[in-house]
């Protein structure tokens, strides 16, 4: 196999653009928890206590910055690695945009005129 090229680059780049989102998603969600507070005796799940948490929220951002660096300094030659990485920060990063609003979602829903 030859060196990383192009094609890993591409990829931690786009890692690099999803811890970016994270952290502006930690930054929009930083008060959530204490939204559904004081909304009342809303019922949210496990999955939504787990990414309204600030070790996630700010968390996260932190792990997937640390793999992106870890690519950088190693450099290993598989491009699998790097789509593993790439794959794992979309997951984490659509996790914390759905599940910290599923309790608006079903909220919404019940809404009657």
């Amino acid at each position: 196999m030859s060196e990383p090229g192009f094609r890993h680059g591409v990829i931690v780049g786009f890692g690099g653009f999803l811890v970016l989102v994270q952290l502006g998603l930690a930054s929009e969600l930083v008060n959530a928890r204490d939204m559904y507070r004081d909304i009342g005796h809303v019922e949210v799940s496990a999955l939504t206590r787990l990414t309204l948490h600030a070790a996630w929220l700010w968390g996260m951002p932190l792990v997937g910055a640390a793999a992106l660096i870890a690519l950088l300094v190693r450099r290993p030659r598989s491009l699998a690695i790097y789509i593993a990485v790439a794959t794992a920060l979309a997951v984490v990063t659509a996790m914390t945009w759905y599940f910290p609003r599923a309790p608006i979602f079903a909220l919404a829903g019940n809404i009657q005129p």
